[in-house]
C-alpha cells in the first residue's frame, strides 16, 4: 500500500512539474519569441542531411564525408567558414547559437563574428541558407552580408531560440512552429533541431566529440580554464579557432559587483554539459515524433542519445 501511495505521489509531482514547465514556456514564448519568421524548407529534394560539428574527430573523417556528400544536404556551424573545407564541401546551411557572436561588451560587434560573416560573403558562390537566431538581425544589418541577403546565393532565415519544455505534445507543437526549441546549450542541439524542422528524414552527425571535459584544468587560484580543440584540415594554414592553443576561463554573460564578467565554476560547467546532453534526449523524442532518424557517425563522441551505426 505504501509503495502504491509513493508511486501516486511521484506521478502527481511529475504532472505538477510538467504544468509548471508548460506555463513557464508559454510565458517565455509570449515574451521572447517572434512570430513572423520564414518557414524553414529543405534546400533540395534530398531526404538526408549531414550535420557537421567542429570536434577533433572530424579530422579523421573528412574523406568519408566527401565520399557521401553528393546527393545529401550539408549543414556547418560556428567558425567552419574560416576553413578551406567550407569552400570544398559547399554547405547548404550554416548556423550558430552562442550569444558571444552578438554579445557586445564595448558596443561593438565581436571581431570573430565579422571574420565569419566576411568569409561567408567573400567565399560563397553557391546557394546557402544562414539559419540565425533573431538576436543576430542587428549584427547582420551592420555586416558585409547586409548587401548579400537578397543575393542569388545567400538567403537568411531567422529562428527563435526560446527554450520550451513541459507536456510532450505541447512542446513538440511549439517546436513544429519554431515558436521555441529544446533547451540548447550547444550549437549542435540547435542545428539538429533546425534540420528536423526542415523536414529531412535522415540526419548524419559528424564531429560531435563533446569531449570538452578532457581539456579542463583548475589553476592554483581556483580558476577554471579550458582549451577548445577543433578539427584540423591539412590545407588550412591556421586553426579555425584562436582558442586552440591556450587555456582560457569560460566567461558568463553576467557581471560581478566589480564590473568584471563572471567566470564559470566547475560545478556550473558540468551542469551546463548535463543540459547539453539532456537536449539530445529531447531531440531523440522529437525526431521519433517526426519520423526522423538521427545517426551519430562521429569516430569519437560522448553523446549517448543517437544510434552510432547507420541502419
Amino acid at each position: 500500500m505504501s509503495s502504491l501511495l509513493k508511486n501516486i505521489g511521484k506521478k502527481i509531482l511529475f504532472e505538477l512539474h510538467q504544468v509548471g514547465e508548460t506555463c513557464l514556456s508559454i510565458i517565455l514564448i509570449i515574451t521572447f519569441s517572434k512570430f513572423y519568421g520564414k518557414r524553414l524548407i529543405k534546400a533540395n529534394k534530398n531526404d538526408s542531411c549531414i550535420v557537421l560539428g567542429n570536434g577533433p574527430s572530424l579530422s579523421s573523417q573528412i574523406d568519408e564525408i566527401k565520399g557521401i556528400r553528393s546527393g545529401r544536404s550539408l549543414l556547418c556551424v560556428n567558425e567552419f567558414p574560416l576553413s578551406l573545407l567550407f569552400d570544398e564541401l559547399k554547405p547548404n546551411y550554416y548556423t550558430l547559437l552562442d550569444p558571444h557572436y552578438w554579445f557586445r561588451t564595448d558596443g561593438k560587434v565581436p571581431g570573430l563574428t565579422h571574420q565569419v560573416l566576411n568569409a561567408i560573403a567573400n567565399k560563397v558562390k553557391w546557394d546557402i541558407t544562414l539559419l540565425l537566431p533573431f538576436e543576430m538581425k542587428s549584427v547582420i544589418e551592420e555586416s558585409t552580408l547586409a548587401k548579400h541577403e537578397l543575393s542569388q546565393f545567400i538567403s537568411i532565415s531567422y529562428y527563435n531560440r526560446t527554450p520550451v519544455s513541459g507536456f510532450k505534445y505541447f512542446k513538440f507543437k511549439m517546436y513544429d512552429f519554431n515558436w521555441g526549441m529544446p533547451f540548447a546549450h550547444n550549437v549542435l542541439v540547435a542545428a539538429i533541431y533546425l534540420i528536423i524542422v526542415a523536414d529531412y528524414r535522415k540526419i548524419l552527425v559528424y564531429g560531435a566529440d563533446h569531449s570538452w571535459h578532457e581539456q579542463i584544468v583548475v589553476t592554483k587560484d581556483n580558476i577554471l580554464r579550458i582549451r577548445e580543440d577543433h578539427f584540423k584540415y591539412e590545407l588550412d594554414e591556421r586553426p579555425i579557432s584562436e582558442r586552440e592553443e591556450m587555456y582560457e576561463p569560460i566567461y558568463k554573460f553576467s557581471f560581478a559587483e566589480s564590473g568584471d564578467r563572471e567566470i564559470y565554476k566547475l560545478h556550473e560547467i558540468f551542469d551546463a554539459y548535463s543540459k547539453v546532453h539532456l537536449g539530445y534526449w529531447v531531440l531523440k523524442g522529437y525526431s521519433e515524433y517526426r519520423g526522423v532518424k538521427i545517426y551519430n557517425l562521429s569516430n569519437k563522441s560522448y553523446i549517448d542519445a543517437f544510434d552510432r551505426y547507420m541502419k
